[in-house]
């Protein structure tokens, strides 16, 4: 199969096969996901997100739950050239990765620890800001990209769930109308390419291209739910 286009003159431009645009749509698929992760904003608006340098763990509580580092801030926005942070294996994002023998300079998020950020057990290292650690960066990516990007990929696949959700999903607690929306939306999307897929019957790459243009438009429908379903 060829697509062929045609100027203002009627002249034939070169034509297009279902092939290259086989191979333009797969890229948008494996690469936008990493474009939109990259572009929207992957920390929650918590007043610090840098890079630190760990100086020495200072202690922690039974169990290791939490431990206590001694930190030198050397890029972005820290409260101090030197604090304390505070990192929860049950709560900080990518803790379970973070080796502090090796991995010595890390970039990190975190807010301010008041009562009203954390309520346990906790130690106090007067003189130094101390800085609950909502999650690490141990690799190429932080904790909320990856989950991201999870999202995204299963997001064709998830997306059907929203034919069921958008009947009952108004009378749960966790109800945000921006994501509903996006189940409407998605809920459009899916009956759209059934109907059309019924009325013209589709094989082969003409198959894989329907697919794939529902998968890209299914990934866009997603993004502006992604805070909620994280």
């Amino acid at each position: 199969m060829v697509f062929r286009y045609y100027n203002q003159a009627g002249e034939e431009k070169v034509p297009i096969s279902t092939r290259t645009i086989l191979i333009i749509l797969v890229v948008l698929f494996l690469g936008l996901p990493f474009l939109i992760v990259h572009l929207i904003p992957t920390t929650n608006p918590e007043p610090y997100v840098f890079r630190a340098h760990i100086l020495e763990k200072l202690g922690e509580t039974l169990q290791g739950k939490l431990r206590y580092f001694l930190v030198e801030g050397l890029e972005g926005s820290s409260p101090a050239a030197v604090f304390v942070v505070a990192i929860d294996s049950a709560y900080t994002r990518g803790s379970s990765r973070l080796d502090p023998e090796k991995d010595r300079q890390i970039w990190m998020q975190g807010s301010v620890m008041t009562p009203d950020v954390f309520y346990g057990e906790q130690y106090l290292f007067f003189g130094y800001p101390q800085l609950y650690i909502s999650q690490v960066k141990t690799g190429a990516l932080w904790p909320t990209q990856i989950i991201e990007l999870r999202i995204l990929y299963l997001s064709p696949f998830t997306a059907f769930l929203s034919l069921v959700y958008i009947f009952w999903y108004p009378f749960m607690e966790e109800f945000s109308l921006g994501h509903y929306f996006v189940m409407i939306a998605q809920s459009v999307l899916i009956v759209a390419m059934i109907v059309f897929l019924r009325k013209r019957r589709q094989t082969g790459k003409r198959l894989a291209l329907v697919l794939l243009t529902y998968s890209i438009i299914a990934m866009l429908t997603t993004i502006p739910a992604l805070p909620d379903l994280y």
